[in-house]
């Protein structure tokens, strides 16, 4: 029998009664979000690109934590780590784990824009990151808890005719 991951499963039960978002609901970076702001993450997509960025005000900042989907996620480009930060994919290439100390600047990742739900789990030391410091898209909205689940993009919403 296959078994799924408690996190995937708990992410599908949440999903399945929740209708996709359109594109725009992720699209761009947040704008509150900056270098050296508050200790939190921002999460948007641009350009067929999903991006994680990471800021803390000035004291050295330990965040970890893992992006999966159930498909593969690629072309996985770093920006600002320094020697001792690290942002891999695991195995199979369904998630890149993060383990980052951030003092200022910005840190991060981004992938190509994975086909399926993301599920991204971000901690600041060993507890869970607070909504209040996740930033998605150029709204900034904030999800509901941590870990969250970002919903399949659906490209074709915008194309619905409501006729």
């Amino acid at each position: 029998m296959r078994h799924c991951r408690l996190l995937f499963c708990l992410a599908s039960l949440l999903l399945s009664t929740a209708a996709s978002p359109a594109r725009s609901d992720y699209e761009g970076k947040p704008p509150r979000f900056a270098s050296g702001g508050d200790v939190g993450a921002a999460i948007w997509t641009d350009a067929g690109r999903l991006h994680l960025s990471f800021t803390a005000p000035g004291k050295a900042t330990p965040f970890t934590g893992k992006v999966c989907s159930r498909s593969a996620l690629t072309d996985l480009l770093t920006h600002g780590l320094d020697d001792s930060d690290s942002a891999k994919l695991g195995p199979q290439a369904r998630c890149v784990h993060l383990k980052l100390t951030v003092v200022r600047e910005l840190e991060g990742f981004s992938v190509t824009l994975p086909t399926d739900a993301v599920i991204v789990d971000l901690r600041v030391g060993n507890e869970p990151l607070e909504p209040a410091r996740i930033w998605i898209g150029r709204a900034g909205a904030h999800p509901d808890s941590s870990p969250f689940a970002l919903p399949k993009i659906n490209e074709e919403r915008s194309q619905v005719d409501p006729s």
